[in-house]
């Protein structure tokens, strides 16, 4: 690896000690080189989310023979996967939507992989109906219209990029199945908005809140925040539906009617039951973690991309002036105990890093300085400063959401300014 290369760049940019610098590149030294040892055992799924990684480490490889062969193992793991079927979901983590995306980006960068994009376009052509089919039973229970594995992640896949007529076309439908499955509708004698669901089997023993009349679900990552942002972006992109600008309306008024204040700072519930949501049963308003998946600031970000594509001027406004006010907050009060991109600093710093570019804001910037440094020592001393994270809260290897992978491109993204990379495009920060 070009250590000296990293290391000159981060400096620039860095305001932390050399000698902690030093240590830095030592670490990302070690990580490149455990990931040689490593390319070999990987799955399928972190296969996907090395190339992702690999896309924006190039310029530091001093062998671009070395750089391709990693690239060429990861290819075949995820071939690999897909024929297995460990990648055969439609989904934008895990799964095709986010395997294309990927693939795509890699295409401006090596030869020959037309035919496995093209290859990837017809399975996502064949598979997707099956998402967005509105007469299935099913498709009104379950929690579908989410970022992660939903339609929301399915629909950022199709409209990324040069539009064809072929995803134009997917696009539009997805777009419709989102909008039936996000209309309000009676429950129980009540009106509820459309993104009420049963959770699955899974996700019940994470709930503390049990409910037999399933939830609403504000949260960017699993909740209605994915959505309004896909939609948002959708729209301006240019892909029209009658509906499309009421259901962002409506969904923009149900996020702003379910936010609490405390000590004047805005937060939003996360997961709710449907007796909360009718007023049956009392919603605890307290401080929750500034986190892009559930917290104030991913939703916060969501709100001013869907206001940008509804003009609406005084919405944003409102949301750089909520924004702000966490950017001046001691980053202690975000109470993030974790690195990673999901549910962590790094998710934060992008989201700071995306607000300076919109707003030329300089708290947004100042705050991003703050949180890469907290990144680029947190990295620089991993096997100490991690080493006591354990279940949801552990540092993977070779993820994007949980891992060093997301750290890594978060820290590139602040290095280099000019360009956002295709996890932050998944993530809806554009």
């Amino acid at each position: 690896m070009d250590t000296q290369r990293i290391y000159r760049e981060i400096r620039a940019k860095s305001n932390l000690e050399n000698c902690i610098l030093e240590d830095f590149v030592l670490q990302y030294d070690e990580f490149f080189r455990d990931l040689a040892v490593d390319i070999e055992r990987i799955s399928a799924y972190e296969a996907v989310e090395v190339l992702s990684l690999l896309i924006y480490s190039e310029r530091y490889f001093i062998s671009r023979s070395e750089w391709e062969q990693m690239i060429y193992q990861c290819l075949e793991k995820v071939r690999s996967g897909i024929y297995t079927g460990e990648l055969f979901s439609a989904s934008v983590f895990g799964g095709l939507s986010h395997v294309r995306v990927v693939v795509k980006e890699l295409a401006d960068r090596v030869d020959g992989l037309y035919h496995f994009t093209s290859s990837l376009d017809n399975l996502l052509e064949r598979i997707i109906p099956s998402y967005i089919d509105t007469k299935n039973p099913k498709f009104n229970i379950q929690n579908n219209y989410e970022l992660i594995s939903g339609l929301s992640g399915i629909l950022l896949c199709c409209i990324d990029g040069d539009l064809t007529e072929q995803f134009q076309s997917i696009s539009f439908d997805t777009i419709n199945a989102l909008i039936t499955r996000l209309t309000p509708r009676k429950y129980l004698g009540y009106s509820i908005p459309g993104f009420h669901y049963y959770p699955s089997e899974l996700e019940q023993k994470f709930i503390s809140n049990p409910s037999s009349n399933g939830y609403l679900n504000y949260g960017v990552s699993h909740g209605v925040a994915g959505p309004l942002c896909a939609l948002s972006l959708a729209m301006m992109r240019g892909i029209s539906h009658n509906q499309i600008e009421e259901t962002i309306r409506d969904l923009i008024d149900e996020l702003l009617k379910a936010r609490f204040y405390v000590d004047n700072i805005i937060y939003w519930p996360g997961r709710i039951s449907f007796e909360q949501y009718i007023g049956q049963d009392i919603i605890e308003q307290v401080p929750n973690r500034m986190s892009w998946c559930y917290g104030s600031p991913g939703i916060l970000r969501t709100l001013y991309i869907a206001a940008e594509a509804l003009g609406d001027s005084s919405l944003k406004r409102h949301i750089v002036l909520e924004i702000g006010k966490i950017a001046e907050l001691d980053t202690e009060l975000y109470l993030l105990n974790t690195p990673i991109v999901c549910h962590g600093l790094a998710g934060m710093t992008l989201i700071m890093m995306r607000m300076y570019k919109d707003t030329q804001n300089d708290i947004f910037m100042e705050k991003q300085c703050q949180l890469a440094d907290k990144l680029i020592h947190n990295f620089a001393y991993r096997d100490t400063e991690n080493n006591r994270l354990t279940g949801m809260e552990a540092v993977k290897k070779y993820s994007y959401l949980e891992g060093y992978s997301g750290i890594l491109q978060t820290i590139y993204s602040c290095i280099d300014d000019n360009y956002a990379n295709i996890n932050e495009k998944r993530l809806l920060l554009l």
